[in-house]
């Protein structure tokens, strides 16, 4: 009789941060050469389209990374470091997540595809295609990320930094051939679901022996303990994207693409809060699992996120001008005062990011409720108070700070009650 599987030892803590931070920021990086590209290559009016859409994108990509992180957190506690069988009941967390997130995908992507038409008259589209071919994304990111989440609970970092470079390659790729289909604005939003789809291929065969390993997971994780997590990310992708759709529906075509400018840069600056507080979700699963504290990994993770995004926030109040023209080119120049307060609102964001983050790995979360009147407030400021692409930047930068203050001060409340 063979004996249970271990699950390879895991990185240290600090290194798993970083090595995370890293792969996530190359990915990031080739994510954002494709809008480079595609914003040189189709101008300021086109642009706005594929930009809404890949905010759209982004929408759809964090309940996505929500599931990422349940699945690393999920594996983390069935998955202590070396313990005999655990590999075993990973290959059950795998099957179960997989198939779930299916499901999921195939429903939201039969929805979504129905409501192209009213899409493209509420997004002033040019036809329903650049949302029908954005909405297919759906299925591709959720398995892309179910994949990606056992890789982080495992440890796995070097699998899921290749997974993520596959999905920025891939995104390059679309792009550029967009470009030389004609500028088809089409296809250039198909970049997202392609990319995602190679990403999941490439994450499945990093976990060809999970996959094989029989067993049943038992955590103490609940199906309850997701609620909060969706919650928080459903929020989020409300709070950091509302700004470039509503900027699709506000504003006029070039001052939208404009916009979409600043905005650009203000995802810049959400890179590094993103890939930290993904990160540390599952290394403080693996504190709490021992019976260890964890605030040293939150301080480590807040100031590795803003240790780096500080000098991105300095380039863009200084010389704003410049950085368009080495990005996106000479015909962005108006959008030279919006990067400022787009790169702090979504700064300030981040941090709220990294700090629930922390709480999520210590298995407490916020009400769904709560987040969802937050992201509902956000939204309709951002709707009914700015007339021109730098109201809407300064008003996204106020809604920053009251969302940091508010979310860092409630979040610490929960984490003080334990």
């Amino acid at each position: 009789m063979s004996s249970p599987t271990a699950a390879p030892p895991r990185p240290s803590e600090g290194r798993a941060i970083v090595l995370y931070s890293v792969a996530s920021l190359v990915a990031s990086a080739l994510m954002f050469l494709a809008s480079v590209v595609a914003g040189r290559g189709l101008g300021p009016d086109d642009y706005g389209v594929v930009a809404a859409m890949l905010g759209m994108a982004v929408l759809l990509t964090l309940p996505a990374l929500a599931l990422q992180a349940m699945v690393a957190r999920e594996v983390a506690a069935v998955a202590p470091r070396g313990a005999a069988g655990s590999l075993a009941a990973v290959g059950s967390v795998l099957r179960r997540r997989t198939r779930s997130a299916a499901l999921v995908g195939g429903a939201a992507t039969a929805a979504m595809l129905a409501a192209s038409p009213l899409a493209a008259d509420l997004f002033h589209l040019p036809g329903g295609v650049p949302f029908a071919v954005t909405a297919t994304a759906v299925l591709p990111l959720l398995l892309a990320t179910t994949t990606r989440g056992v890789l982080l609970g495992l440890g796995r970092y070097r699998s899921v930094g290749v997974a993520l470079a596959a999905e920025g390659v891939g995104r390059v790729l679309v792009v550029g051939l967009a470009l030389l289909a004609g500028k088809d604005v089409g296809l250039a939003c198909a970049a997202v679901p392609i990319a995602a789809g190679f990403s999941a291929l490439v994450g499945a065969a990093s976990l060809r022996d999970v996959a094989r390993a029989a067993g049943t997971a038992h955590t103490a994780l609940g199906r309850a303990s997701d609620g909060p997590i969706l919650g928080f990310y459903l929020a989020f992708a409300c709070m950091t994207n509302a700004d470039v759709l509503v900027a699709r529906i506000v504003l006029d075509n070039r001052a939208a693409g404009l916009y979409a400018a600043g905005a650009f840069f203000g995802k810049i600056a959400l890179l590094v809060p993103l890939a930290t507080g993904s990160a540390l979700i599952a290394e403080v699963a693996q504190r709490v699992a021992q019976g260890r504290g964890a605030e040293d990994l939150l301080l480590r993770a807040v100031g590795i996120a803003f240790g780096l995004t500080l000098p991105v926030a300095v380039l863009c109040a200084l010389i704003p001008r410049v950085l368009l023209h080495l990005s996106l080119g000479s015909e962005y120049d108006a959008a030279a005062n919006l990067l400022a307060p787009c790169v702090l609102g979504q700064m300030l964001f981040g941090l709220a990011f990294v700090v629930f983050h922390y709480a999520f790995g210590r298995g407490q979360g916020l009400s769904p409720l709560f987040m969802a009147l937050i992201a509902i407030g956000v939204v309709v400021l951002l709707s009914s108070l700015p007339r021109s692409a730098l109201g809407l930047a300064w008003t996204l930068a106020g809604c920053g700070v009251a969302v940091a203050v508010a979310l860092s001060l409630w979040t610490r409340m929960a984490v003080d009650r334990y």
